[in-house]
């Protein structure tokens, strides 16, 4: 398991080499998604800390700690002090977040966000009580995460995140 922050410059610096910029919002939810594909495909988490269930989404609170700063705007790896003392992942992680990056960097904060507010999503599962109330703050567990992105490598379809 890595930091959420280690992993989040590893895929900004990831989406550099392919040509990409992010923004916090993207970071938060390309973290988020190799998490899950991580438990899905080798029963392991990627990030040591919690996914929180904000509005926006699932959030990573030190990872929208560490770059809220940059609101909406491109975060630039290169000037990052992590961007240079990151921690090296080892080739499996550096795989699952290569595909992340490949299939998931063109789409937008807000497509993204959309993604992961779809029914059926974890994000939708905890954000909602049984009684349609919202449960701010609420925890995803990896319980869930897990087999929604195992049936996502099954069918190959992503109706959402």
């Amino acid at each position: 398991m890595y930091s959420a922050v280690d992993v989040a410059v590893a895929i900004l610096k990831t989406a550099q080499e392919k040509g990409f910029t992010l923004t916090q919002m993207q970071v938060q939810k390309l973290v988020y998604v190799a998490h899950g594909l991580s438990l899905a495909q080798r029963d392991l988490p990627l990030i040591k800390e919690h996914i929180n269930a904000w509005q926006y989404g699932p959030v990573i609170p030190e990872i929208y700690a560490r770059f809220k700063a940059y609101g909406s705007s491109q975060i630039r790896v290169e000037e990052l002090p992590e961007f240079k003392s990151g921690q090296d992942l080892d080739l499996e992680t550096q795989r699952i977040l290569n595909d992340v990056v490949d299939n998931f960097a063109k789409l937008s904060g807000g497509q993204l966000s959309e993604l992961s507010h779809r029914s059926g999503s974890p994000w939708h599962n905890v954000w909602f009580d049984r009684k349609g109330q919202v449960v701010r703050g609420a925890v995803i567990p990896n319980e869930l995460i897990k087999p929604h992105y195992q049936h996502i490598l099954q069918t190959g379809v992503v109706e959402c995140l």
